[in-house]
């Protein structure tokens, strides 16, 4: 895929669109869980992992986004 050079919407189809949904939502869960580390111990590879995941899903929305 190209370099990104602008901001894009992942809503070209119904696959970018649920990509880009599952990529909010694992955002909205890596803040949450960085609330909950700072009151309790949390093994820091996690929210690692939340990271990840939210790249991945916007990486393949951006594929599924060009027709």
């Amino acid at each position: 895929m190209e370099p990104l050079r602008k901001f894009i919407k992942l809503d070209q189809n119904p696959a970018a669109s649920w990509l880009n949904m599952a990529r909010v939502t694992v955002r909205r869960a890596e803040r949450e869980m960085s609330v909950l580390a700072d009151l309790k111990a949390m093994n820091p590879q996690t929210l690692a992992l939340m990271n990840r995941f939210s790249d991945y899903f916007f990486v393949l929305g951006r594929f599924h986004n060009n027709p």
